[in-house]
């Protein structure tokens, strides 16, 4: 049987949220940002290795979709219990990002009739900047231009994501940027796909 090494590193993200957590209620925060580290180079590694062995399925995509969404979630969790007042202190542009991210989630899954799992430049972005601020916080070094430039980021993102699902009927899911059109990989979010599972 041949091993799926994206589907796995995907799965392992997954299964690292609960440890992380579990780290950061003992306070050991040192332990939590090298396990976040680790968490956060499988998600750069489970798409490149996908892209480069021609893996790529519906069941990875949604796979790496979930362990993104709980990741994430979870990072913008701690940034509000280690720094609550840096985050009150940028509460309308916060405000923002999570009321663009609720309507992307929200629109996506009324079109589509699941999570619209596109992945674009910007949200990569957003996410190493946010995963760098909170790697830092863990540490002790609240850089707040880092947290300033994750925010801003992440708003975009959402924004960019609300965007596409709303403009697309077709939308790719490796689109990269609302600015940019592939027409021969378009994917129809309502429609089953052809690659392998």
């Amino acid at each position: 049987m041949k091993i799926d090494v994206p589907n796995l590193l995907s799965a392992a993200r997954l299964l690292l949220v609960p440890v992380l957590w579990l780290l950061y209620s003992s306070r050991q925060y040192t332990a939590q940002a090298i396990v976040l580290f680790i968490a956060g180079m499988t998600d750069v590694l489970d798409g490149y290795l996908a892209r480069r062995r021609n893996r790529i399925s519906r069941i990875g995509s949604r796979m790496d979709t979930a362990a993104d969404l709980a990741l994430l979630a979870s990072v913008y969790a701690w940034i509000i219990l280690l720094v609550p007042e840096l985050v009150w202190s940028r509460r309308i542009l916060v405000i923002a990002a999570v009321v663009f991210t609720l309507g992307f989630l929200a629109i996506g899954w009324l079109r589509f009739r699941r999570i619209a799992d596109v992945h674009i430049y910007s949200a990569k972005a957003a996410g190493v900047f946010t995963h760098a601020f909170v790697l830092f916080a863990l540490l002790g070094l609240v850089f707040r231009w880092l947290f300033d430039i994750a925010l801003g980021l992440a708003t975009l993102a959402a924004l960019e994501a609300l965007l596409l699902v709303t403009t697309r009927d077709r939308v790719d899911e490796r689109v990269g940027s609302i600015l940019r059109r592939r027409k021969s990989s378009n994917v129809d979010f309502r429609t089953p796909r052809s690659s392998p599972e």
